[in-house]
């Protein structure tokens, strides 16, 4: 299932998604501790938050999941 071959560095959509994925996941962090958790139950916006942070997670995994297949299909560099 992987490509033949070694490559001399990781493809660059590898790359961009790990650093994409690394802004998402401290994003996401950082929105549930500083946000969410200091905005109390009963004030009404505070589902819209919900719905933000957990639109966030789907994408993680949604890019979690294509990088997986990125990875897979392209040469990795020799260790």
């Amino acid at each position: 299932m992987r490509a033949p071959g070694r490559a001399s560095k990781y493809h660059p959509a590898l790359a961009a998604l790990h650093w994409v994925l690394a802004w998402f996941i401290v994003a996401s962090l950082a929105f549930g501790f500083f946000v969410l958790a200091r905005v109390p139950n009963t004030d009404p916006r505070k589902l819209d938050m919900l719905e933000w942070h957990m639109g966030l997670g789907v994408a993680i995994f949604a890019a979690m999941v294509l990088r997986l297949v990125l990875r897979w299909r392209t040469a990795r560099p020799a260790p």
